[in-house]
């Protein structure tokens, strides 16, 4: 029931687009994907009831366990996190296309002297491709050392670690968009500059606030996503059996590009209803618009904590690292015997083989003397002796 209340939710946000006059699809989409992601998390926290199914010629039931383990942790940290991140494709951009967009504000230029709205969305790419080698490379051995101080152990868990980057993740994202909401607040009291915008509806004036604000909160989504993208990008990989790993990769994408979104657009919708979300924000309120956004994240994260406690860490490459190991026991064993028997580890010779070796040859320290050199010596020494 759960994965069907998904895709009708999805069916549902997608009519919406195509009838706006009806606002109340967009609650209904809301309210089943709520429901069908509730009902998801809720059956998948524990899949033994699928201990009685038979095993299947494709796929074995403890990998099918392994990999519904993971949804619970995949729904709650990707539509938390991307509540947030979607916001800077549609509500950040309208909020930038309402703000000062002139290269040079002093003058009283036409629409050809702007720039987009989205255009600032590049200080988020950034922000992500700063920031990741420094979470990867100063603070997480630094994590790891405050860790080892206070824990016997001295080693941090994976589940340990994917919760402290998580929520760390997640709150830098709320803040993102209550700056944004503040930004917002500020924007709407501020005078019209008398210019009609280039990207916002016909008609709406710019604030005289730089749309050069709004570089704050987008480059500190980046940050937000730099914690929480690559962490849930290697919980899916390293927590899936690998017969699995591909299906539950297009799962994550499908949570992302799918049913986040759909949160997203049932949210803007219904924003839109109430009149917080207008083609003219100074006739709307979307300070509230962000604040439900980040209640609706914000709840995710005692929500991602406890299903994250819930959670079995699981090993699947082990079993295949060791029996590679075993492997090369058994080949190391193996080429030691040819080695010692290449070096003479065979049957002893037969007697007179053995004999018509050495009169062949003599072995000394330095090498093997030929025979008729050992005979004339031989024979020297016989002569001296007679002598």
């Amino acid at each position: 029931a759960g994965w069907i209340m998904t895709f009708v939710a999805l069916i549902m946000t997608v009519i919406s687009v195509f009838m706006p006059e009806t606002p109340g699809i967009g609650y209904i989409a809301v309210s089943l994907a709520l429901l069908g992601n509730g009902l998801l998390v809720t059956c998948h926290l524990n899949n033994n009831h699928l201990d009685g199914v038979e095993e299947s010629i494709f796929l074995s039931r403890k990998d099918a366990k392994g990999a519904l383990d993971c949804v619970p942790i995949l729904i709650v940290v990707i539509v938390a996190a991307n509540l947030m991140f979607n916001l800077q494709y549609s509500v950040f951009s309208a909020q930038a296309c309402q703000m000062d967009l002139r290269l040079d504000s002093s003058t009283f230029g036409a629409k050809s002297d702007q720039i987009s709205g989205g255009a600032f969305q590049v200080a988020d790419t950034i922000a992500v491709v700063l920031f990741t080698p420094v979470v990867e490379w100063l603070l997480t051995p630094i994590l790891r050392w405050c860790y080892s101080r206070h824990d016997t152990t001295g080693e941090l868990s994976p589940g340990t670690f994917r919760v402290v980057r998580t929520v760390a993740g997640l709150l830098v994202a709320a803040t993102a968009v209550l700056m944004a909401a503040a930004i917002e607040i500020h924007r709407r009291g501020t005078p019209l500059t008398g210019v009609e915008s280039n990207c916002a509806a016909e008609g709406v004036q710019m604030s005289t606030l730089s749309s050069w604000a709004m570089v704050v909160p987008l480059a500190t989504l980046g940050v937000a996503e730099a914690l929480v993208v690559p962490g849930i990008y290697s919980f899916a990989y390293q927590q899936s059996p690998p017969s699995t790993r591909s299906t539950l990769t297009a799962f994550q994408l499908f949570l992302t590009g799918g049913v986040s979104s759909a949160y997203t657009a049932a949210l803007t919708r219904a924003a839109n209803s109430a009149a917080w979300f207008t083609n003219d924000l100074n006739a709307g309120r979307m300070e509230l618009f962000y604040l439900c956004c980040v209640g609706f994240t914000l709840a995710g994260i005692p929500l991602f904590l406890y299903v994250n406690s819930v959670y079995v860490e699981k090993t699947w490459d082990a079993p295949v690292k060791q029996k590679q190991a075993e492997q090369g026991g058994v080949e190391e064993k193996t080429g030691r015997a040819k080695v010692g028997k290449a070096k003479g580890d065979c049957a002893p010779l037969p007697e007179e083989s053995r004999g018509q070796s050495a009169s062949a040859t003599q072995r000394s320290g330095f090498g093997v003397i030929p025979a008729a050199r050992r005979d004339e010596e031989q024979g020297g020494d016989s002569s001296s002796r007679r002598q």
